[in-house]
Parts: structure tokens; C-alpha cells; sequence
């Protein structure tokens, strides 16, 4: 009880309480449990078997598979913060920038290189990067090449998202630019207007507009675009084969695999934040 916050990624789903402790539920391969020893929590990055906690002090804890560099020494007076699988990004209170990886080099000359936004796809290798300048970098992470995207249109953005198959990206004006291996999907998204969240699948994608209406493209194998007649909605997320949505009255829905899923959902009412991932749904009520 009493959680402000849920993250939730790969098979991880941390919470972050009132008093700042740390909770934790599924993967413990590297002993993750251990983060519940933490205190003063203000913030959780979950990143690829990583989890990285920032604290109301601005120290930095982490826990899970090495990086380069170590990063409890070396962060510290940190008031924001943006992870993947490589490196580790903070703003210090004096608007300088701090990073574990010489792959970001390029963003440590101060605050108006601080990232909006990292997303990471370990399959292809890929990491995008959202600047300050609302342009987006690509960096081969793996030195994987199969998909040589084009990002040139990806300027005057304000969100991001990555998938194995597409990367996507809302500009300013709520319209919607994607580039990756379906030329019809892409033909779909960028008719849509109004976008106020995007996020990216597996072959489809799916926007949450500025009225409460969802739209949706792509592969709907499972049915997880089948998003049309909702309404209200606050909040989209996709994981695996599904989309959920968070209604403004605190109710959830989901559109694609798993009836035992849709069961588990309509018990629930008062919700104020979903988090999911592959293998988990968690559910934030107005009670924490």
C-alpha cells in the first residue's frame, strides 16, 4: 500500500512508495530483491536487467548487470535521469551532464545536451536518442546493420518510441513521423492528427490523440489494434501483443492476447497508472 509510482519493463515491475522505499516483483536473476533495502527513493529507470534508482539526495543506486563505469561513484547532485542497456545519462543540479559511456561523448557539454528521451531495442541493436533540440540520433549499438533507417524527417518531435521492427515519433504539431520495414504501416500513422502519445509493437503501432480516442495500424494478428470505439482514454501502453488503455474514470482496457487478462482487468476500478510489460500487469489504484 501507499505506492506513488509503478515501472515496469522486460520481466521487472518496481514500485516506489510515499516514505521512498523501493518494491520489487519478478526477474531476481541478479538479486534484484535487494533493492528493497533502498531508501528515499524518488525515481526507478529500469533498463535491460538494470535498475537504477535516484535518491531525494541526488545520489544514484543500481543494481543488476555491470555497466562501463561505476555509477554510484561517479553520479552525484542528480535531479534527472534517462537510461538503456549501454549507458546511464544524468542532469546535475549545476546543469551539467553526466554519462557512464563514451558512446554518448557527445552529451556532456551541459544542460542543452541533457536528452529528452532514450528508448533501446536489443534485437536489432539499435538505440534512439530524443535531443534537446527535438531531433532525434540513432546509434548502432551492436554494430548491427540490418535496418539502416532513414531518421531524416524525424525533426520537431516531442515523444519517441522503438520497436524491433519500427521506430516512431510525435512532432509538435500532434502529427506523426515512422520509418522501418512496413511502407503500409507507415502510410496509416502518418495520416493520424491530434497525437498527444505513440507508442510502437511489434508491426503495429498504436496513438492516443488530444480527445480520449485511440488509433491503431498495423499487425492485428491477436486483435490488439481493435481500439477503435474506446473513448476517455489518459494513458496507452503496449506490450507483446497487447494494448492497454487508461480510461479517465480509473477503469483499464485491453485489446489483444490472454481472456484470462481481460478477466483480471474488469475487477479493478480507481486506477490511476498502469505498468506492463511481457509477462506482468500492474495496476496503481487512487489507495496506493
Amino acid at each position: 500500500r501507499y505506492v506513488k509510482k509503478v515501472f515496469a519493463r522486460g520481466n521487472i515491475t518496481v514500485g516506489v512508495t510515499y516514505d521512498g522505499k523501493a518494491l520489487i516483483t519478478g526477474n531476481n536473476s541478479y538479486r534484484f530483491e535487494d533493492i528493497k533495502k533502498w531508501t528515499d527513493v524518488e525515481e526507478i529507470v529500469i533498463a535491460n536487467e538494470r535498475i537504477i534508482g535516484l535518491k531525494k539526495d541526488g545520489t544514484v543506486l543500481y543494481k543488476g548487470k555491470p555497466y562501463r563505469g561505476v555509477i554510484e561513484r561517479d553520479f552525484s547532485n542528480i535531479k534527472d535521469i534517462v537510461a538503456n542497456s549501454t549507458c546511464v545519462v544524468g542532469l546535475q543540479e549545476n546543469g551539467e551532464v553526466v554519462c557512464n559511456n563514451l558512446l554518448f561523448g557527445t552529451y556532456v557539454a551541459g544542460v542543452s545536451n541533457m536528452p529528452l528521451d532514450i528508448k533501446v531495442n536489443e534485437e536489432i541493436g539499435k538505440t534512439l536518442v530524443l535531443k534537446q533540440d527535438n531531433s532525434v540520433e540513432v546509434f548502432n549499438v551492436a554494430n548491427i546493420m540490418e535496418y539502416n533507417w532513414d531518421y531524416s524527417r524525424f525533426d520537431d518531435l516531442t515523444a519517441i518510441d522503438l520497436s524491433d521492427t519500427h521506430m516512431v515519433g510525435i512532432k509538435s504539431d500532434g502529427t506523426a513521423v515512422i520509418n522501418g520495414l512496413d511502407i503500409n504501416l507507415t502510410f496509416d500513422v502518418e495520416s493520424w492528427r491530434d497525437l498527444v502519445k505513440i507508442e510502437m509493437g511489434s508491426n503495429f503501432c498504436v496513438g492516443l490523440r488530444v480527445d480520449g480516442k485511440v488509433v491503431a495500424a498495423g499487425n492485428n494478428l491477436f486483435g490488439q489494434c481493435n481500439v477503435t470505439w474506446w473513448n476517455d482514454v489518459i494513458d496507452i501502453q503496449v506490450a507483446g501483443l497487447r494494448t492497454f488503455g487508461l480510461k479517465s474514470d480509473g477503469t483499464v482496457l485491453l485489446a489483444g492476447l490472454s481472456d484470462v487478462e481481460q478477466d483480471f482487468i474488469k475487477m479493478f476500478n480507481n486506477i490511476v497508472q498502469i505498468a506492463v510489460n511481457k509477462k506482468q500487469i500492474m495496476l496503481l489504484d487512487s489507495a496506493g
